[in-house]
């Protein structure tokens, strides 16, 4: 288990294209935090496309835990060709909270242990979302 906390300090680790999604439930809303210290990038627009497509999934395949009266969720995530992440604060061994990749990982997994493999933004995560709502694949 982790705590907002906890997906929030993941950031530290990253240069830019990672945020934390949460699920707002006064809101009904899944939201996107982003830090101001990091700079936009073209990548921005892969995270954008895996936190829509990934909303939409959970949503989908458990209604009854995204509703007004449901707690709040939280979960780190990251996207791009390659993990955007400082090299100098490599390896990371200290996380907590767990950060899906929508893109490549580390091949060396001990670099970043919680770092979870995710499909690559566009067509690929495109056809998870289609699975989640028609059971049928691209």
């Amino acid at each position: 288990s982790y705590t907002l906390e906890d997906a929030m300090n993941e950031s530290d680790v990253w240069r830019f294209s990672f945020a934390v999604m949460v699920y707002d439930p006064a809101s009904d809303k899944f939201l996107a935090y982003y830090s101001k210290s990091h700079v936009m990038k073209a990548s921005f627009q892969k995270l954008l496309s895996g936190m829509r497509h990934l909303s939409f999934m959970l949503r989908r395949t458990f209604p009854e835990r995204f509703t007004p009266s449901s707690e709040e969720f939280a979960v780190a995530m990251a996207s791009g060709d390659y993990p955007h992440v400082d090299l100098k604060k490599m390896p990371h061994v200290a996380g907590i909270a767990p950060v899906l990749q929508f893109g490549s990982v580390f091949r060396d997994a001990t670099l970043y242990p919680n770092m979870i493999a995710m499909p690559m933004p566009g067509m690929h995560v495109k056809c998870f979302a289609q699975w989640a709502d028609e059971m049928r694949v691209c």
